[in-house]
């Protein structure tokens, strides 16, 4: 997988985190199932995918594949202390960085967003034109004549 397909992960799980933040729907539920949770993803960018530019490329064994759990202990780890520290920091920045991307971006469009959320409530899907209308800022959202 490329790096920018995992950081568009990341972010669509960070995204969904912002939105109830900045929207709290009562009674309303995200598609929970959808969303790939963003720290297992990150953790793989940084520990097997070389995709860290603070450690560089290089994979490091996390004893995560373990068949059971006190082999973990019997093996160890192929690092120091000080690079699982690294490695902690390296996917706390990935997920910070991706929360704050997505703040920004929901934030800058919160008009729009209330619109569609507005939108989707009354009628729960918007397709086609008239999902292009809430999402230019159309002052009608009316849908368009068959």
């Amino acid at each position: 997988m490329r790096f920018g397909e995992l950081v568009g992960r990341i972010f669509r799980a960070k995204w969904e985190h912002v939105m109830k933040m900045l929207i709290p729907l009562d009674g309303s539920k995200f598609a929970e199932d959808v969303l790939e949770p963003a720290s297992p993803i990150a953790r793989k960018m940084v520990t097997e995918y070389g995709m860290s530019a603070a450690l560089g490329p290089r994979s490091f064994d996390t004893g995560q594949d373990m068949v059971f759990l006190g082999k973990e202990l019997a093996q160890g780890h192929d690092y120091s202390d000080a690079v699982a520290e690294k490695i902690d920091a390296e996917i706390q920045d990935f997920l910070f960085k991706a929360r704050a991307k997505a703040r920004e971006i929901l934030t800058d469009h919160r008009s729009t967003l209330a619109a569609l959320v507005t939108k989707l409530l009354a009628e729960e899907t918007v397709e086609g034109d008239e999902l292009r209308r809430v999402l230019v800022g159309s002052p009608t959202m009316e849908p368009a004549a068959a």
